[in-house]
């Protein structure tokens, strides 16, 4: 009697295990600051999944009619993989509603998608819009949130008020959060709630946190054999005057079951750069997802006068908890660049200017003019071949705002200046 009912419990172990984890769902929901938005796919299964017959809706502020987007055509999660969708914003002169979004948000997409508002709102959610992952147009494998409640601001974890917003922002769930699913969840949410309670499935995260996208922890599914980098910290070396897209080096890591990995850079030194009240992130360098090899994304950044070196924490993953590994890279100035009395120095005046010329003098001649906009675009040059001293540019086809004058003499020295168009 006790073997048929052991194999009874073990059948229906075996039932269940099955049922929870034969679907997609949804794993992660970033609702952070501007347009900094993303919802990430979980896939619990052995198999490849196409997405090509799945969707995603939004049923803003209480409606029951859906704005939906499709995923990119052949798109697909490995087994045990993620998938993640980020609003598409990305023009960092963006504001308002174009605001863009984080660079190191923007690094961790699998797909942007919907970048006019007007033209599909899904991914606008705002803390109290449901949000679904559909099935063959419209069979609902996920809820977050309840289709056909506005909860007001957010749902909340009050349960006196059945989680919905009655005021107090420290008990928004769903507005400035990033929720994790639980790793005990193997499988969406079919049914439309009587209530949300955030708090049952889902674990919260400070606004902004991205650091989880991309990899996902369920009981679907133990990881036999994580990746191991092949040392535990880096060290590179890369001039301040390095051009964007130069090579600074490789991190590797291998995995027992040659599973795919992704590189990620975790945390570390970023560069800040405000304009009004919105903050406008730069990273200095980025990781090629496959590989792992880094190069410079954005060389204002690279400044041996302010930052001698950058420590960061790169990420490898196989799906699963990621492994993590230090980087350090150092800055050296240019070899041309001595510290002696005989440094060239470089004036450039009036700064701010109100119409749009400027000067440059040089103790020695001045070879070139190149002028950068915050994302690194040029927007001005010229080369001068008379080794004069003295320059007077005009700027009239430059719009207002902050930029970066690069300045090489006649011996290669190069200096960078800020400069503010008014």
């Amino acid at each position: 009697m006790k073997k048929i009912l052991l194999l009874v419990l073990a059948i229906s172990a075996y039932v269940f295990s099955y049922a929870q984890c034969n679907d997609l769902f949804i794993s992660e929901y970033v609702e952070g600051s501007h347009t900094n938005k993303a919802l990430e796919i979980y896939n619990p299964t052995d198999k490849s999944i196409s997405l090509d017959s799945y969707q995603m809706s939004r049923y803003s502020n209480g409606n029951t009619t859906p704005n939906f987007v499709s995923f990119p055509i052949g798109a697909s999660i490995l087994a045990h993989g993620t998938y993640v969708v980020v609003l598409d914003k990305r023009d960092p002169l963006g504001t308002g509603q174009d605001t863009s979004v984080f660079e190191n948000l923007q690094f961790r997409a699998d797909a942007f998608l919907c970048p006019v508002y007007e033209d599909n709102k899904m991914m606008y959610f705002n803390g109290n819009d449901a949000v679904t992952l559909e099935k063959n147009a419209g069979d609902i494998i996920d809820i977050i949130g309840k289709v056909g409640q506005n909860p007001g601001i957010s749902w909340t974890d009050d349960t006196t008020a059945n989680f919905i917003d009655t005021g107090d922002w420290t008990r928004y769930w769903t507005k400035d959060q990033t929720l994790i699913r639980k790793s005990s969840i193997a499988q969406g949410v079919t049914v439309n709630p009587t209530f949300f309670n955030p708090v049952v499935e889902w674990d919260s995260l400070p606004r902004n946190t991205f650091t989880s996208l991309g990899w996902h922890v369920c009981d679907c599914y133990t990881d036999p054999d994580q990746p191991v980098f092949n040392q535990t910290s880096y060290e590179f070396n890369v001039y301040q005057n390095a051009e964007n897209g130069t090579s600074v080096g490789t991190i590797t890591a291998i995995d027992g079951t040659s599973d795919v990995l992704s590189y990620y850079f975790e945390s570390g030194n970023y560069v800040y750069l405000t304009e009004g009240d919105i903050d406008i992130r730069h990273t200095p360098f980025e990781i090629e997802r496959s590989t792992g090899a880094i190069k410079v994304r954005d060389n204002k950044g690279l400044d041996y006068n302010v930052l001698q070196s950058f420590n960061i924490i790169a990420q490898v993953t196989d799906g699963s908890t990621p492994v993590t590994c230090v980087v350090k890279i150092n800055l050296t100035k240019p070899q041309s660049v001595s510290e002696n009395i005989n440094n060239p120095t470089f004036e450039v005046y009036p700064n701010p200017t109100f119409n749009n010329n400027i000067t440059i003098k040089s103790f020695r001649g001045i070879s070139s003019i190149k002028v950068f906009n915050i994302i690194g675009k040029i927007v001005y040059s010229n080369f001068y071949n008379d080794c004069r001293n003295s320059i007077n540019a005009n700027f009239e086809n430059i719009n207002k705002g902050m930029y970066f004058v690069s300045i090489t003499d006649i011996n290669d020295n190069v200096v960078t200046k800020k400069i503010l168009i008014k």
